[in-house]
């Protein structure tokens, strides 16, 4: 365990649609759930589904409750 209080990963390199279910069935949607975030937060980067685009990523960004009010001007 580090002392980082900002977590970046980044599973760009890692296939997840190339699971192959039961009858060669693929999946259309995958989620990832990483657990626990702590500190000052996370942002998780991931391949978008295939045939969206090449260059596409989905991100992920989990902040504590005071930084994402401050970032979105919510109440």
């Amino acid at each position: 365990m580090n002392s980082c209080d900002f977590i970046c990963s980044s599973l760009e390199t890692v296939d997840l649609f190339s699971a192959i279910l039961k009858d060669a069935i693929v999946p259309i949607h995958l989620s990832c759930y990483i657990e626990p975030v702590f500190g000052l937060g996370q942002v998780l980067i991931l391949l978008e589904k295939p045939g969206v685009g090449e260059l596409s990523r989905v991100v992920m960004v989990t902040l504590p409750r005071d930084e994402a009010v401050e970032i979105t001007g919510a109440v």
